[in-house]
């Protein structure tokens, strides 16, 4: 058997054993949003989880997560991951919410963009976690240095080979406000199970599929994921035949 077909039963096997779970399909996307105070100068640091906000909570990025580190691929989109001078991949799994306020004229991006990688319509950030997790939390922030290109509109996908996905949940943002607000935002997706169930399991592709941005583009600052390693799943479909096996055996007994 193929590596694909295994993992297509591996997910339905394990879909079986959650079958009976309610709160399984009750994955919601939680908003929030920080917003810096008034005052900064131009390039002064600004950071949503220790410095106080303008208005919104204070919200601070995972540095233990499953993704913490890794290298994400970048696909599609109308521009890449380090339009405007920004970092790029490197910044979506460094731990860190921190920025600057912009110097709003040219020649500050390299300074201004350092905390985000930009995405754009048709974009995809695909997250290889190098084994197989049950899934229990994904966070997405996003921002900029204003409300320029602080805000997207995305699908959560995961996979257990890289070819076949599955849509965990979406997220449609509101009308852009370009130029409304002129310091840093920060907006936190959070996507979780509100009964408490893990929102995907045994996967080990996890992607963003950005479907639309502000202004043409925007910047995620960070993707947290959260969730338990499990066997990959020809390990965890040979152990559902076997135990389908014992109970066909007990009933024949």
């Amino acid at each position: 058997m193929t590596r694909r077909f295994l993992s297509l039963l591996a997910m339905l096997c394990v879909a079986m054993l959650v079958a009976g779970d309610a709160a399984y399909a009750a994955v919601t996307v939680t908003t929030s949003q920080n917003i810096a105070p008034d005052g900064g100068a131009a390039h002064d640091p600004y950071d949503p989880a220790t410095d106080t906000p303008g208005s919104g909570p204070m919200m601070s990025a995972s540095s233990t997560d499953i993704a913490q580190g890794l290298t994400a691929t970048y696909m599609g989109g109308s521009d890449d991951p380090g339009y405007e001078l920004s970092t790029g991949v490197a910044a979506w799994t460094d731990g860190s919410l921190a920025t600057v306020y912009p110097e709003n004229g040219p020649g500050g991006d390299a300074v201004d963009h350092a905390g985000y990688g930009t995405v754009g319509p048709n974009g995809d950030a695909t997250f290889d976690l190098g084994g197989f997790y049950n899934l229990s939390q994904v966070d997405v922030f996003a921002g900029w240095n204003d409300s320029g290109r602080d805000a997207i509109s995305f699908e959560l996908q995961v996979s257990a080979d890289d070819a076949v996905y599955s849509l965990i949940a979406s997220y449609t943002k509101g009308p852009d406000d370009t130029g409304q607000i002129t310091v840093p935002v920060t907006n936190l997706y959070s996507i979780a199970d509100d009964g408490g169930a893990d929102i995907a399991s045994a996967v080990r592709y996890v992607r963003l599929h950005v479907t639309d941005a502000d202004n043409g583009h925007a910047g995620v600052v960070e993707v947290d994921i959260f969730g338990t390693q499990v066997p990959e799943p020809s390990t965890c479909l040979l152990a559902g035949l076997a135990l389908l096996g014992c109970a066909k055996l007990r009933r024949r007994r």
